[in-house]
């Protein structure tokens, strides 16, 4: 599933490609205006942008940084609008650049709604940080999704010819290994050495692996929706939703 890109229509009434939160004119808050526009006949308002303009975020692909840049957006212009009381982060994703999580976890970090992440599918690599860089207690994944860290990876250069260049890189390669080891303990239950230490290999863990290990707070199911339907519970209980 691709990274939605808020759609606005021009003089023409026609959508462009430009996300909205450059040319988006405000009259109504976006949630409003993705629902007026979806029960307009002559609108082929896609899907994906009508599930943003609730809350909902989908990273069902690589983290490369042109859909980083995306999800950067889409977080901070639904972080603004008043009508959105959370957001919802799917992720099935086999992760991706390093940096770009980063990014995502600092953005995440940064907002003022609680965001929720859920695993479904496969949650690895950079994709199990931004899991786990949901606001805890609202970090969960399916059942059956499974959840996969390691350590960094330098891409081969062409300057490896070169001592210092192999050199350099593996400082930094090693600098960002730190900082996500310690990022994940920050953000869950084991210290940042043991991080480090299982970062040797690949670790792959079922939902209820990634529970003990911190990344996840709970095994998503139907019922957690419906409780927070009916409940009046302050979201500041031991509930997750």
């Amino acid at each position: 599933m691709p990274i939605g890109v808020p759609k606005v229509p021009n003089d023409d009434n026609e959508y462009s490609d430009v996300p909205a939160y450059f040319e988006y004119d405000g009259d109504d808050d976006y949630a409003s205006f993705i629902k007026k526009k979806k029960k307009e006949k002559d609108t082929d308002m896609e899907l994906i942008h009508y599930l943003n303009g609730t809350g909902r975020i989908f990273i069902f692909e690589e983290l490369n940084f042109e859909a980083t840049e995306k999800l950067m957006g889409l977080m901070l212009l639904l972080d603004s609008e008043e009508d959105i009381d959370k957001i919802t982060v799917y992720i099935n994703s086999p992760g991706g650049h390093v940096v770009n999580g980063i990014s995502l976890h600092d953005t995440m970090k940064l907002l003022d709604k609680r965001v929720c992440t859920v695993a479904l599918g496969l949650a690895a690599s950079t994709a199990a940080l931004v899991l786990a860089s949901g606001t805890k207690r609202h970090r969960a994944a399916s059942e059956n999704s499974r959840v996969m860290f390691h350590q960094p990876k330098a891409k081969k250069s062409p300057e490896y010819h070169l001592a210092g260049a192999m050199i350099g890189d593996a400082e930094y390669v090693m600098t960002l290994r730190v900082s996500v080891a310690k990022l994940l303990s920050e953000m869950g239950t084991q210290p940042w050495t043991t991080i480090l230490a299982d970062m040797n290999r690949d670790v792959f863990m079922s939902a209820a692996e990634a529970i003990d290990y911190g990344i996840i707070d709970k095994i998503r199911e139907k019922e957690d929706e419906e409780e927070e339907t009916t409940s009046n519970e302050s979201i500041y209980t031991d509930r997750i939703w």
